[in-house]
């Protein structure tokens, strides 16, 4: 008992753990593709008077497709590139380890969805 349940609950936190960085990964890269989608499709909700009010209504609206991710709209970039509208988040995963330190990962997913 002593040997298998330390290794056994490590096995058990590592699962949770991989799973939650999954999610959280998969639900960065939907909230980059759906905001860089909206920039370029959907003016009504992602659109502007000006660049900077068509970025915040997109940084707003990827905040908002990140279901269960605590992101804010500084964790994400719009710019327009060639390829169209280009969406970039970069979120930091704190790892809640005990005798771990600075063992975090930084997801960037980003997206680039053309001009309509």
């Amino acid at each position: 008992m002593a040997i298998v349940l330390p290794v056994l609950s490590l096995m058990i936190v590592g699962a949770f753990y991989a799973g939650w960085v999954i999610y959280t990964t998969n639900m960065l890269f939907h909230a980059v593709e759906q905001a860089a989608r909206c920039a370029s499709v959907n003016t009504a909700t992602c659109g502007g008077a000006n660049l900077a009010a068509q970025v915040a209504n997109v940084q707003a609206y990827a905040v908002t497709q990140a279901w269960g991710v605590p992101v804010a709209a500084a964790n994400f970039t719009v710019t327009q590139q060639p390829c169209g509208w280009q969406v970039q988040a970069n979120y930091p995963f704190l790892f809640v380890m005990p005798f771990q330190t600075n063992f975090n990962v930084t997801i960037a997913p980003q997206a680039c969805f053309p001009d309509m």
